[in-house]
């Protein structure tokens, strides 16, 4: 049966806050949708909240909008829609789907500190590219694609969201063959930012620039941390300049940057620890998962694979007649996802004991969705 979600805060009863943004803008709470019992996700944007630390006096509604729409006019399982967007009082309250695992994001921080499992990541990221396929299609390009945008729904399903930054290469009917348009507001994705889109020059860029955040996330979600996250966003963008590619570490690359450590430019050597037995980097990713990520980070746009190609890759074979739900929860193990809570008082300083140590665990205090 259709569920209607309308725009009016009776319809809601708000339990706790599971997250928010970076700027402090925005909440995102757990809250229940009274006329039909189930759980949803609201984020409540504040329209005159100042947070000193950004430096905002009031929050810019217009790419807000812009998500809103695009999100409607888009219709895709592993797209995050949203069920409504109003305004109370001095908040604007966005409805969507109750993402109980959280975000990629979450889920290192929280338990997969050394990465997810290879079988894990080859779902995720099957699933953004199924969404960015679908997107591309549509000539819109996302220039958002990070682990903190990916959510996972209780069942396993995987939504992309973060469209606050997409552009649309079309314009006056035709579509552009390049975009010159710098994102705003895009210090916090400058690291899965293809280096085309940092350059800012006159060919400008495409589709294939998402291509290079995949293979970002990808190193993301299996090394557990971000490339490039302990340079400066200056050396990190000369780095990419110069067509520094990220690597998956394991025991393969660990090994030649042990060498690399034992010769001096001096040609004296010296001699570097191996890791120890616990270390992650003891684990070996297939060759067919290195060869992915080659693909999508290679320096020359041109040669990186679309969407659609890197779905018929070798890596993705082992998960191309599978589906997620039912199963990536299983690998997500011993995460809980975040379940329906019922009767909580509508006070967001309240969690009680169960939701508390659902929240912890999952480190849902910071960006759930979707600066």
């Amino acid at each position: 049966m259709m569920v209607c979600y309308e725009p009016h805060p009776r319809q809601y009863k708000l339990l706790t806050v599971i997250g928010r943004s970076r700027s402090g803008l925005a909440t995102i709470s757990l809250a229940k949708h009274l006329p039909s019992g189930g759980s949803v996700a609201i984020r409540r944007l504040h329209l005159e909240k100042r947070d000193d630390s950004s430096g905002l006096d009031f929050l810019d509604t217009t790419e807000e909008e812009n998500e809103f729409i695009l999100s409607r006019q888009l219709d895709h399982p592993n797209v995050l829609r949203f069920y409504a967007c109003f305004v109370s009082g001095d908040e604007i309250w966005e409805v969507m789907p109750l993402m109980a695992f959280g975000s990629c994001k979450d889920l290192v921080q929280a338990h997969f500190n050394d990465g997810l499992p290879e079988a894990a990541i080859a779902y995720v990221i099957r699933d953004v590219l199924q969404a960015l396929e679908y997107i591309h299609r549509r000539g819109i390009i996302h220039r958002n694609v990070r682990a903190s945008h990916v959510l996972v729904s209780a069942g396993g399903r995987v939504c992309l969201t973060g469209l606050t930054n997409c552009v649309d290469t079309m314009k006056d009917g035709a579509r552009r063959r390049a975009v010159h348009v710098y994102p705003r507001n895009s210090a916090p994705a400058m690291n899965w930012l293809a280096p085309e889109v940092l350059e800012q020059n006159m060919l400008g860029y495409t589709t294939n620039s998402d291509i290079y955040s995949i293979g970002i996330l990808a190193c993301e979600l299996a090394n557990g941390r971000e490339s490039f996250c302990d340079m400066q966003p200056t050396q990190m963008l000369l780095e990419k300049m110069y067509g520094t590619i990220p690597q998956l570490m394991d025991s393969t690359t660990l090994s030649y940057l042990i060498a690399d450590a034992n010769q001096t430019a001096a040609g004296e050597t010296t001699t570097a620890a191996p890791p120890d037995d616990d270390s992650p980097y003891k684990r070996t990713f297939s060759n067919n998962f290195h060869h992915f990520v080659a693909l999508c980070t290679t320096h020359d746009a041109k040669s990186r694979p679309t969407a659609a190609e890197l779905l018929a890759h070798n890596f993705l074979k082992q998960v191309k007649r599978r589906s997620s739900l039912d199963l990536l929860p299983n690998l997500l193990y011993p995460v809980t996802p975040l379940g329906d809570v019922d009767n909580l008082p509508a006070d967001d300083s309240f969690v009680d004991e169960q939701l508390r140590g659902v929240c912890e665990s999952l480190r849902l205090n910071e960006n759930w969705a979707f600066d």
